[in-house]
């Protein structure tokens, strides 16, 4: 029986675990989603198997395999998505998702979606692409309905889900890579490639030697 990351917190050792968190620097997972439109909601259907070709059945693993780890929620971790779909029958998805990593839209692109999921605000969550793809839904339709928003303000399933808009993706980044005012946060950006020339334990055993405080994996959903 799968329980909620929050109350498996509870246990014997979690502790300890928390405070391992703190000494970590903070991750954040960016991945963009070019199949999935700007505004998603109404193509996120739960009444039948999650949709492959727009990919909301890997977003809700992304998410569990981000924040998740034995059951408990990594504090410290942050997943960001970025939808960038325009509204229109046979729009080039690639050209999109290129336009909005240089900065831009699309002529007459509405604006992107960004969901950010928060592991240090999150208080339930469970590996279950079913009950991820129900909050999701429920975290969307707070941000469409305001009225919505004010009635579901202080859900404890939806806590720590953030939809907004995003001009582009490249807005996203720079977002995450700033500093935060801080002269002392440093903040190393980690591109995910198969085929690169180091390995991800390498680049993060760099990382930490130059005391960085944020690390950003960027990668993609594989369309």
């Amino acid at each position: 029986t799968l329980l909620p990351a929050c109350e498996a917190e509870g246990r014997d050792g979690a502790a300890s675990e928390v405070e391992a968190d703190h000494a970590l620097p903070e991750k954040v997972f960016l991945v963009p989603f070019p199949r999935i439109p700007a505004d998603p909601l109404p193509f996120l259907k739960l009444e039948k198997t999650l949709s492959v070709w727009e990919r909301f059945d890997t977003l809700c693993r992304c998410i569990v395999a981000a924040l998740m780890t034995s059951r408990r929620i990594r504090r410290k971790t942050r997943f960001v998505a970025v939808f960038t779909k325009p509204p229109w029958h046979g729009a080039k998805l690639a050209l999109a998702l290129r336009e909005s990593l240089l900065g831009r839209r699309l002529p007459n692109a509405p604006l992107h979606t960004k969901l950010e999921v928060c592991g240090d605000k999150v208080q339930m969550m469970y590996a279950d692409e079913a009950w991820v793809a129900a909050t999701l839904r429920k975290a969307l339709m707070r941000f469409s309905d305001p009225a919505l928003g004010e009635t579901w303000a202080k859900s404890a399933r939806t806590a720590g889900w953030q939809p907004q808009h995003a001009e582009s993706v490249a807005e996203v980044l720079d977002g995450l890579l700033a500093s935060d005012g801080l002269a002392d946060q440093k903040v190393a950006l980690l591109l995910l490639d198969e085929d690169a020339p180091r390995s991800v334990e390498e680049e993060l055993e760099t990382a930490r030697a130059e005391g960085c405080r944020r690390l950003v994996f960027a990668l993609g959903d594989h369309s």
